[in-house]
């Protein structure tokens, strides 16, 4: 049984948007929203962005429909398919990715999971809409400092917040019991199968070399700015089959190489 709980919205079968579905976080995003149920039992029913060459992959995993990002329309095309959204996941949590994904949602608004704390324009968002941050370091259950922020949070589902004061912050209990939650869930199996994941794997990107690769390859391949820079690197690496552009993919290293 999935550890994550939603609370009951007006509509008989909400709907959730990854935005970015085709990235390794939008991969899982779909797999995790697939295994929510309403209080009713009712599935949740699942939209996403991506570009057109992922559209017939995303829509074989179950998405309802996927829109592309590029086109000016897609959030109107999204309402307008879904009937509103009530949660979405920002995949890229950049530019106007935030506000775009706002403009979306139900009457009344709702949550958006941010990946990243600040590289999005908090302008246009909606104001009934209202974008989370967090942290997976928060489930580990100590003290927290990370980029020369101090993190802590209320209760799983709620605001993230990010402080700079000189203290450090306390453990969060309940971020702590949501991770060991969610692993044990994992770790149980499919419900067809104990020696299955519950939730189906993303494809991999094999990498050359051992851990000493990361930083000169799958950090080059990633880039240290934003996604959208990406393609800069192409015509640097690009020559190299494994260090082509990031598409649907999650990049493996073996140990010990």
């Amino acid at each position: 049984m999935s550890p994550f709980k939603f609370r009951p919205t007006a509509l008989d079968s909400p709907a959730i948007l990854v935005y970015s579905g085709a990235t390794s976080v939008g991969l899982f995003a779909i797999e995790l929203a697939k295994t929510l149920r309403t209080p009713s039992g009712k599935p949740y029913r699942i939209f996403a962005t991506a570009s057109p060459k992922n559209h017939a992959k995303l829509l074989s995993l179950g998405v309802e429909a996927v829109f592309d990002y590029r086109s000016p329309t897609w959030p109107e095309e999204a309402r307008e398919a879904s009937g509103g959204i009530s949660y979405a996941v920002d995949c890229i949590s950049e530019d106007n990715s935030t506000a775009h994904i706002s403009q979306t949602f139900v009457e009344g608004g709702g949550k958006i999971a941010v990946i990243r704390k600040a590289a999005w324009n908090r302008e246009g968002v909606r104001s009934d809409v209202t974008p989370l941050y967090g942290a997976v370091w928060v489930g580990l259950g100590h003290e927290i400092m990370y980029n020369g922020m101090f993190l802590s949070s209320i209760l799983p589902g709620s605001r993230l917040i990010c402080h700079t004061t000189g203290e450090i912050l306390p453990a969060s209990p309940s971020w702590r019991d949501l991770t060991v939650a969610f692993f044990r869930y994992l770790s149980g199996g499919s419900p067809t199968d104990p020696t299955r994941f519950p939730i189906a794997a993303n494809p991999i990107r094999l990498m050359p070399g051992g851990l000493d690769r990361i930083v000169p390859d799958a950090f080059a391949l990633i880039g240290s700015g934003k996604v959208s820079d990406r393609v800069l690197y192409e015509k640097e690496y690009g020559s190299r089959p494994w260090m082509r552009p990031i598409s649907g993919e999650k990049l493996v290293y073996r140990i010990g190489e």
